[in-house]
């Protein structure tokens, strides 16, 4: 049925005075609209007030040593226009980089010259996981800033082929880092470069995985190696071309050793020797370390504890630094037999006896570590070694750290333990009280665990004071 006129225009005028009502809400909202912005724009944010130069110190104390992608100078970029600028404007906030190429690899070029070109001149520290498709491409790119690397980090799944020409020379590089690997976990892939790397300063050389010695590389000139899931014998044979060798780091992959060494590696300027995995230990038979002071295990020793014995009294050399895994028993008797103690003791209390009685064991020991402790630490033996070797003359002990593997450590009888009851000898307070008075004449102790101290007999200030990291 058809609508009245009369109808119709009652509801028009009922339409027109909502309207109306709409309008004026809306006047309103934009006065109170203006007025709000008035006010916010007489606010005074004291962040801002800051001045750029403080600013840009705070932004490169924010930022991990390789940014990410959530605490990175993009994100501080998009905070406002002030904090852009800053950003922008400061040039080593860009000059570290951690790149993964998530998004197209013509995408991430561009972003990836974008940061760069923001360092300006300054030296970059870059690491970068090559991706399959355009990996040639993104070399080039990197060539174009060859003059200003300081540190390099190539990863890729697969080989690494650089062409010639791909690289300039690079003349502040100080570190590079080459990892390739196929698609099964521990197998290596070829790292090849066309031509000589020429890289005068270059002197750490951090390797993952390979499996080939590539004679482009300057081996002479390094001082610091890191072969990382290794093989022994490719050790073995890139030990040839590095006599300036001074800090050797080995990481073996898990498998068994198929080789045998028949001659000795002599590297007269290394000083320090670090091993991981009880796999790796083998390469100790075709080394000659006659300068070596600084020796660090990460793995039980038991199966080698001979030959590593043999290689120090062949070598001539004394220890200045020790740090040792302590599991069980055997790993105190394989200690003995590397400090070239002839009757191996099996237990703590022997052995730290034998460290104080001794004087040529050890002689000019200065820093000493137990790292990843399984096994009980009787408190009595250790302060009383602990206050002999640290009046030794000429040389005596400045640094003692244990690290415990698991739990929380306890006092219990005079012994610490990872993961005992709680302590029963009250004796223990006058144990500690040694370890202060040692602190505070100078010894840095340093004692830890997962969990923190816990025991319903100590002094709990006490312990944090004598434990605590210097």
């Amino acid at each position: 049925m058809t609508e009245q006129p009369s109808a119709l225009r009652r509801n028009l005028t009922d339409i027109e005075g909502q309207i109306s009502a709409l309008h004026s809400q809306l006047a309103r909202l934009e006065t109170d609209r203006e007025t709000i912005l008035e006010k916010l724009a007489s606010v005074v944010y004291l962040v801002l007030t800051i001045p750029s130069e403080i600013t840009s110190e705070i932004f490169l104390h924010y930022l991990d040593h390789y940014p990410s992608s959530t605490c990175s100078p993009l994100v501080l970029s998009r905070v406002c226009s002030l904090w852009r600028n800053v950003a922008l404007f400061t040039p080593a906030l860009w000059s570290r980089l951690h790149f993964g190429f998530k998004n197209s690899p013509k995408a991430d070029q561009s972003v990836l010259r974008l940061w760069l070109s923001r360092a300006a001149s300054l030296p970059l520290d870059i690491r970068i996981h090559l991706p399959e498709p355009k990996r040639v491409q993104i070399l080039r790119l990197l060539g174009e800033f060859s003059a200003q690397c300081q540190s390099l980090s190539l990863k890729a799944k697969g080989g690494i082929s650089v062409p010639i020409g791909t690289f300039r020379a690079f003349p502040c590089l100080e570190k590079l880092e080459l990892a390739a690997y196929n698609a099964e976990i521990f197998n290596p892939a070829a790292i090849t470069f066309s031509t000589m790397l020429n890289a005068p300063r270059l002197r750490e050389l951090v390797l993952h995985y390979s499996a080939t010695v590539d004679t482009t590389l300057p081996w002479s000139q390094l001082t610091t190696l890191r072969l990382l899931d290794g093989r022994s014998a490719d050790c073995i044979q890139i030990l040839q071309h590095t006599p300036n060798l001074e800090l050797l780091e080995f990481t073996s992959m898990p498998c068994e050793w198929e080789g045998q060494v028949t001659e000795r590696r002599f590297l007269r300027h290394l000083h320090t020797l670090i091993l991981r995995h009880q796999e790796g230990y083998e390469i100790v038979n075709g080394l000659a370390l006659p300068s070596l002071r600084e020796l660090r295990f990460e793995s039980q020793l038991a199966s080698c504890a001979d030959e590593m014995a043999n290689m120090l009294i062949d070598s001539g050399c004394t220890l200045q630094v020790l740090a040792f895994p302590i599991e069980d028993e055997a790993d105190v008797q394989s200690m003995s037999l590397l400090l070239r103690n002839a009757k191996h003791d099996k237990t703590f209390p022997k052995l730290f006896a034998r460290l104080f009685d001794d004087p040529k064991m050890l002689p000019v020991l200065s820093s000493l570590s137990i790292i990843n402790c399984r096994s009980t630490i009787p408190l009595s033996p250790l302060v009383k070694m602990l206050k002999t070797v640290t009046k030794r003359e000429p040389a005596k002990l400045t640094s003692f750290k244990i690290t415990f593997a698991h739990g929380r450590i306890e006092v219990d009888g005079g012994y610490m333990t990872s993961g005992g009851g709680p302590s029963k000898d009250r004796q223990v307070e006058d144990l500690l009280t040694q370890f202060r008075e040692m602190r505070a004449a100078g010894l840095e102790v340093d004692i830890q665990s997962n969990i923190k101290w816990f025991s319903e007999e100590m002094n709990l200030p006490m312990i944090e004071e004598i434990c605590r990291p210097l």
